[in-house]
């Protein structure tokens, strides 16, 4: 079965490190092993009870990456995602992230994004 969304502790990294909690699409619960889609927006009053971890799908990390990242004079953009690979770049000068499940692959990218304050 293909991993769907954030595990537990990406998500937990995603948010330490900037990644608004609202912006999640699913979540993991208590006493499930498996995520869940969530059927409402979250807000500070659902966050602050705590009892689910945010979780991020695929498609909803992709929608954070921007196509183009304008960097002085000169732009990178975005190259696609195929066979579990996200790149930003042209040629030598580019970032990269392959893993064997695109969710894999697109936690590190968005990390990137996050630091380099392009998010």
């Amino acid at each position: 079965m293909a991993k769907i969304c954030t595990d537990k502790e990406q998500s937990k990294w995603l948010i330490k490190h900037g990644l608004d909690p609202k912006t999640a699409d699913m979540a993991w619960f208590p006493n499930k092993n498996n995520p869940t889609v969530l059927d409402c927006k979250l807000d500070d009053r659902l966050i602050s009870m705590g009892n689910f971890i945010p979780a991020w799908s695929f498609t909803t990390l992709m929608a954070f990456m921007p196509r183009r990242i304008n960097v002085g004079r000169f732009s990178i953009v975005r190259s696609g995602h195929e066979m579990n690979e996200i790149r930003y770049g042209t040629g030598w000068n580019m970032v990269s992230y392959a893993a064997p499940e695109p969710v894999d692959a697109a936690v590190p990218m968005i990390a990137f994004l996050l630091l380099k304050h392009h998010i």
